[in-house]
């Protein structure tokens, strides 16, 4: 489900931000990867913030 979301989520937010669903804004795809990864994940961080650091 969440991945079924994901793309139409994303494609609302870029378009709020950018004036179009495909526009460029290469942060909000990395986030989109992250959350993704750590809703699907076997096992959830500790805390959600900790993979983001990294990206910082």
């Amino acid at each position: 489900m969440v991945r079924a979301l994901i793309p139409e989520e994303l494609g609302k937010v870029k378009t709020t931000v950018t004036g179009s669903a495909t526009g460029n804004a290469p942060t909000y795809d990395r986030a989109t990867q992250i959350f993704e990864e750590m809703s699907t994940a076997e096992a959830f961080a500790e805390f959600l913030t900790l993979p983001l650091y990294e990206e910082i």
